[in-house]
């Protein structure tokens, strides 16, 4: 293609039908001569036919109704097969069910006007021809590829006419005339969702694109990250609705998006109507760098009635993404999981921690009871453990320690952190007790209950530890617990 071709942006305002005039104010300048032979747009892409000498070059290129984009390709229509002297008159592509591109096209061949219908694939082999006219009288042409056709036609007595029927490929119906005006600019035709109408016409000796305005718009696509499994999500606001309502556009208007691994056109996967904050649309695109997936899931320890924490490693091809491990599962005793926390280590890596069902962590009630009135005043043991757990549920062994020396300790001591943790919410302070009584007669039974478990110095080592981190550090906890209780009426304190 010749670079005299001139992408000078503006706009059309409205086709006046039935008028003998077009609006030709705010036109999107298309060329500086009258070479424009067809023109075919679905919204996102262009197609249009520019005569080059004795050549018909068809040019594909992005338009979003107001500018173009980069040339995608350049091809030239075969004319060896027609006399000299025929001229293409109309040109359309439309995507058939399998997404391949079918070119349509008008000629007049010097003694008649014929349609040209070629092999999918956005060849110029033609599978079907049909005779449209006797004469040199198409100005236009549009077809949807299954039923509906649209062209332009100019008259002897020198009105141009819209003219629509019913076209399967293989005949024509009965023809609708729409007149335009009385003269013969218009060079090209397409429609777009059957209510809105593209055209070129020549003013001045150069060629505009009018009535692309009216179109419905996004804004570009912004980049949300990765949403799950191998998908990307992108987001835009709707920034005209066009003819439609602002949800008719949403869900009908199709936009380009070029990502990381290729161009994706199409409507949006969701929707977002939110009022003075615009109209959103939610694309979900194919992407490797989101591939993700965990490791193989360990288990850890328990950490509620009858709830065991697995625990596993995020692994993703890309930017590793907190909110996409929260959305991946895992597969985990033949289930899909997702995490209910992660958390980074101090190398780097992402894990996912894991609450599953599990009957090994079942808590025993009556020997917790049993245990708790041992050691707690019975003035102050007013609720059953069971009923205190319901509404101020243990959550096991608690520390952030995760090597594997500290997992193990959480597994073997989850019984002693139960009954800490219950101990705890006893209303200490209600009945007469000091924060710090209360508080250590717990966490001497803490300690009592995490040796009678041990049988290494290793395991002994470990239980001193733990209590002399609750007897240091654990005020704050004790009184939480304390407040808790008090903000919270248990059905055995009424």
């Amino acid at each position: 293609m010749k670079t005299s071709l001139k992408l000078i942006i503006s706009f059309c305002l409205c086709l006046m039908l039935g008028q003998n005039a077009l609006s030709q104010t705010n036109q999107i300048l298309l060329t500086g001569a009258d070479r424009v032979h067809g023109f075919s747009w679905d919204g996102t892409i262009a197609h249009y036919v520019v005569k080059s000498g004795n050549a018909y070059n068809v040019i594909k290129q992005p338009f979003d109704g107001e500018k173009f984009g980069n040339i995608l390709n350049t091809k030239t229509i075969p004319m060896s097969s027609y006399p000299a002297g025929s001229v293409i008159r109309g040109y359309n592509v439309h995507l058939n069910s399998a997404s391949q591109e079918v070119i349509s096209y008008v000629v007049y061949n010097t003694s008649e006007t014929l349609v040209m219908i070629c092999e999918p694939g956005g060849s110029f082999n033609v599978s079907d021809s049909l005779k449209m006219s006797g004469a040199d009288i198409i100005r236009g042409w549009w077809w949807n590829g299954t039923s509906n056709a649209s062209y332009i036609g100019f008259f002897e007595n020198s009105y141009t006419n819209n003219i629509s029927q019913f076209f399967d490929g293989e005949r024509f119906g009965t023809a609708k005339h729409t007149r335009l005006f009385n003269s013969d600019l218009l060079r090209a035709w397409n429609e777009l969702d059957g209510d809105m109408n593209n055209y070129c016409i020549v003013s001045g000796g150069k060629t505009y694109i009018s009535g692309a305005l009216l179109r419905p718009k996004w804004l570009p696509a912004k980049d949300d990250g990765c949403h799950s499994h191998g998908k990307r999500k992108w987001s835009a606001m709707l920034e005209r609705n066009g003819n439609k309502t602002w949800e008719d556009a949403a869900r009908t208007t199709p936009i380009v998006i070029d990502g990381r691994h290729g161009r994706h056109v199409g409507v949006p996967d969701e929707i977002s109507l939110q009022g003075l904050g615009g109209t959103w649309g939610e694309w979900y695109v194919n992407d490797d760098n989101c591939n993700a997936e965990w490791d193989t899931p360990q288990r850890d320890f328990c950490i509620g009635n009858g709830i065991v924490q697995y625990s596993a490693r995020f692994n993703v091809a890309g930017e590793i993404n907190e909110d996409l491990a929260m959305i991946t599962p895992a597969r985990i005793l033949g289930q899909n999981e997702t995490p209910y926390l992660v958390e980074w280590d101090q190398v780097g890596n992402l894990w996912g921690l894991f609450k599953i069902e599990y009957d090994v962590c079942l808590i025993d009630w009556d020997y917790i009871d049993d245990v708790l009135k041992s050691v707690v005043p019975e003035n102050v043991y007013t609720c059953d453990a069971q009923t205190l757990n319901n509404y101020m549920a243990t959550d096991g062994c608690s520390t952030s320690l995760n090597d594997p020396a500290s997992k193990g300790l959480k597994s073997l001591f989850f019984i002693p952190c139960v009954l800490h943790d219950l101990c705890y919410c006893q209303p200490w302070e209600e009945n007469g007790f000091t924060a710090n009584e209360g508080k250590d007669i717990c966490d001497l039974l803490f300690n009592d209950k995490m040796r009678e478990l041990c049988d290494n110095p290793t395991c002994f080592s470990g239980a001193l530890v733990w209590t002399s981190a609750v007897i240091l550090a654990a005020q704050n906890a004790f009184d939480m617990n304390q407040n808790r209780r008090e903000r919270s009426q248990l059905p055995c304190d009424e």
